[in-house]
């Protein structure tokens, strides 16, 4: 799937929950819509310190490690919401999970499904029209841009870029 296509699913899917131009994005709404719940988990010892996120497809839930900052929950829902979108179809395992823990070793078929993933949640949570409006109207305070999107900073960086807008001196 391209870019272009991933964008068009986001915009469309924020239009068909009923949050188009609320931000930020209402994601618990966005979940509802698709008929997901979300659920923090705490980490064990068993190595899920290193999941952020994770999908239950048969139980319809969606699982936050509650020991990541808000940025990264909030991006994680997003990305989780992504994968409900984009590859509920993909096998999962016999619980109907998906479990991504041994991220180094992602075969190039799981690589291309998280990389959507995460366009796909840059593009709900920082759409493209409205991240340009707010970067004018922000005169490219990062900071601002942070508050508004509930997003990182690394991430708003990231997009900034990926957008090719300029920085402004101040």
């Amino acid at each position: 799937m391209n870019k272009d296509e991933i964008a068009q699913q986001a915009n469309q899917l924020q239009e068909d929950a009923g949050v188009k131009g609320v931000f930020p994005v209402e994601l618990d709404k966005i979940a509802a819509f698709l008929g997901y719940t979300v659920s923090l988990y705490t980490p064990t010892e068993d190595g899920s310190e290193q999941i952020s996120g994770a999908v239950d497809y048969k139980d319809k839930k969606i699982y936050i490690n509650i020991k990541e900052n808000i940025y990264r929950k909030y991006f994680t829902y997003a990305h989780e919401i992504a994968h409900i979108v984009l590859h509920c179809n993909h096998e999962a395992d016999a619980n109907g999970v998906f479990d991504y823990r041994n991220f180094p070793d992602l075969t190039p078929e799981e690589m291309r499904l998280e990389s959507e993933a995460d366009e796909f949640a840059a593009d709900l949570l920082m759409p493209k029209d409205k991240f340009t409006k707010k970067w004018k109207d922000f005169k490219g305070n990062i900071y601002k841009m942070q508050s508004y999107f509930v997003a990182s900073l690394g991430a708003i960086g990231y997009r900034i870029d990926k957008l090719g807008l300029r920085y402004y001196d101040e």
